[in-house]
């Protein structure tokens, strides 16, 4: 196809023109028809030789597409890693501290995307991503829980506000203020509400946000004040606000999830043991807590 003749193709390859000319036939009895006219300048490749070699250039093209994957991963060398995230915790821990892992572990792409419990469970049931961080409990089947980690929420408030001379709030103590809260349904707000019922206290909520995120904005430009993951705070929003642990604690557990059908690829557990090192609960302006523990 490339040289014309047998001759100048077994030079290309280093081998005899009649091995070339032997593998040549052997071929043409395998695909059932005659892949060269033999002329007196050379070989002419018949019209299904050349609709055959566009699907042989295509193979060949993907097959060195998989040598190179191979010994990319050999040599620890652009590994991929899908995880799916509640969006809290996109916004504050991969935000703040990713770039770290990517430091240690050179060469690696992440996919990081937001989304609800039942579509981080459905997308690691289904083995779309590779990690799921969710909350606990996990009812999906064919996932494992790797770790988990206690959570507790925080109120937080704009920096000089009444609340900062307390050492512990209370939820009677959100019923005097402006309270922002995450629209119903979602977990963090379930379990507030639920609170709420077993106090017999009733809110009145003005202002419904989406995301912690949005509440953590509001709140930073003195809309009230709001109760979320202490985690999506970043350095620069703590100039603008305080945070201090509810009394008694509303707490939750966070889990990292994988596929339990597949062994996990070796970039996904070096993922789960950096997570386990370096996730550590954000410093709180109006008190001291203890890091964080992960379990197995």
């Amino acid at each position: 196809m490339i040289h014309g003749s047998a001759t100048h193709a077994a030079l290309d390859v280093n081998i005899t023109q009649s091995a070339v000319s032997r593998t040549l036939k052997e071929f043409e009895e395998i695909v059932g028809f005659r892949l060269f006219d033999r002329e007196r300048t050379g070989l002419r490749p018949t019209r299904e030789a050349q609709q055959l070699f566009k699907d042989v250039k295509r193979a060949h093209s993907a097959f060195a597409d998989v040598r190179q994957s191979a010994q990319s991963i050999q040599n620890k060398e652009g590994r991929q890693l899908r995880i799916a995230a509640l969006a809290v915790y996109v916004d504050g821990f991969a935000s703040r501290c990713l770039s770290s892992f990517l430091t240690k572990y050179p060469g690696t792409k992440i996919r990081l995307i937001a989304a609800s419990k039942p579509e981080i469970e459905k997308l690691v049931a289904t083995e779309q991503v590779d990690l799921g961080i969710t909350t606990l409990p996990v009812t999906a089947e064919q996932i494992v829980v790797r770790k988990s980690l206690k959570r507790s929420a925080v109120c937080i408030f704009p920096n000089g506000h009444p609340l900062s001379s307390k050492e512990g709030i209370t939820l009677s103590d959100l019923l005097n203020y402006p309270l922002i809260q995450l629209v119903s349904g979602s977990p963090l707000r379930t379990l507030m509400d639920s609170k709420f019922f077993d106090l017999g206290l009733q809110t009145i909520t003005d202002l419904e946000m989406e995301t912690q995120r949005a509440i953590v904005n509001m709140v930073g430009t003195g809309g009230g004040i709001g109760v979320i993951d202490p985690d999506i705070l970043s350095d620069q929003d703590r100039m603008q606000i305080s945070s201090c642990p509810l009394t008694p604690s509303l707490d939750w557990s966070v889990a990292l999830i994988r596929p339990s059908r597949t062994t996990p690829l070796q970039i996904a557990e070096e993922f789960l043991d950096w997570m386990s090192e370096n996730w550590t609960e954000p410093v709180f302006t109006n008190s001291t807590v203890p890091a964080p523990h992960w379990q197995s």
